[in-house]
């Protein structure tokens, strides 16, 4: 998606081309147009207009879009498999309510995650 104060995508290939950006933005702008506004407000083209994506934006893209949207365009399934692991903890985070099962179970999410990240 391009360059973040100097960072680079370190030892990993999981980075997604420019033009896939923009493929996919143009996607998006299909398919969100469908959905009641209630759930979503327009998104701008994540390809070409990132800078305008607000925090709730980035939230609806990454929980209930990225899933399917970047299914097939890592060079490994592997960064595909960990982006979702990560949004079913995001989306435990964000539950009403929790058992304190519940809650040992989304911390051993969280530690598996993390270990998984940082090997």
């Amino acid at each position: 998606m391009g360059k973040y104060k100097g960072l680079d995508v370190g030892n990993g290939d999981y980075e997604i081309a420019p033009e896939v950006w923009e493929e996919i933005g143009r996607e998006i702008a299909d398919v969100v147009g469908g959905i009641p506004a209630t759930f979503v407000r327009k998104l701008p083209n994540i390809g070409t207009d990132r800078s305008n994506y607000t925090a709730e934006a980035w939230c609806f893209w990454f929980m209930y879009l990225a899933p399917l949207m970047l299914q097939n365009w890592f060079s490994d399934q592997k960064y595909h498999q960990h982006l979702c692991d990560l949004i079913d903890i995001m989306k435990m985070c964000l539950w009403f309510e929790i058992t304190s099962e519940e809650v040992d179970n989304l911390e051993q999410k969280i530690y598996a995650w993390v270990h998984l990240y940082e090997e």
